[in-house]
């Protein structure tokens, strides 16, 4: 509605801004993972507080309608939906028991920051107007790049991954059909251990790897 008064606008030119911003979070869950499986989470935080701050910093100083299409839809849109998949899929990381309490807490948080930035947004345009909201907006945007450095993977987690047995380890082993007592004692020697030979042969048709 600000937005509708502040550009003089019809209500077609302003719906495209929030139209933009929800279809983009909803999509953005596509290249959310890969860059998650490429880079980490820290980073993907990282790189969505950069770009949510950027978006309201350069609305509160370009105030044209068609900078908001980028900024705020589709650059809110983004760091948003990169912001929610780094939520979700980093709980399982730090939570083995009551998984579902952990998700649960998540998404009421989402709820109930939905209900009070609705409310500062109203106090925010009212006291400061629409362009010194989106500088305040852009300082509480920047607190997510310190709050994104402290996504560390879990070191349970890291130990994990140095005993992980992959399907080309036990392949590379077994493809003389047989398993000889030097490829067991070579991969005991980074740190796998087995409970008998059967077990191994077995690890060759599991994807993704098993750790062991």
């Amino acid at each position: 509605m600000a937005i509708l008064e502040k550009y003089q606008r019809d209500h077609y030119s302003t719906l495209w801004i929030q139209t933009l911003q929800v279809g983009i979070f909803q999509f953005s869950g596509l290249f959310a993972g890969a860059i998650i499986e490429k880079k980490g989470y820290m980073f993907t935080a990282i790189l969505a507080g950069v770009i949510y701050t950027l978006s309201f910093l350069i609305s509160s100083f370009l105030p044209v309608i068609e900078v908001l299409y980028l900024t705020i839809g589709v650059g809110t849109g983004i760091s948003t939906g990169l912001l929610a998949v780094v939520a979700v899929g980093i709980i399982p990381l730090y939570f083995d028991k009551k998984l579902g309490m952990a998700i649960g807490l998540t998404q009421a948080g989402v709820g109930i920051g939905l209900l009070v930035f609705s409310a500062l947004n109203g106090y925010l345009i009212g006291t400061y107007g629409l362009q010194g909201s989106f500088l305040i907006l852009a300082g509480i945007a920047a607190h997510t790049i310190p709050l994104g450095m402290l996504l560390h993977m879990p070191h349970m987690h890291t130990q994990k991954a140095k005993n992980e047995i992959t399907c080309k380890d036990i392949l590379v082993a077994t493809e003389r059909h047989s398993l000889l007592a030097d490829d067991t004692e070579q991969l005991k020697g980074k740190g796998y251990t087995f409970r008998n030979k059967s077990s191994i042969i077995y690890l060759c048709t599991c994807c993704p790897p098993i750790s062991y």
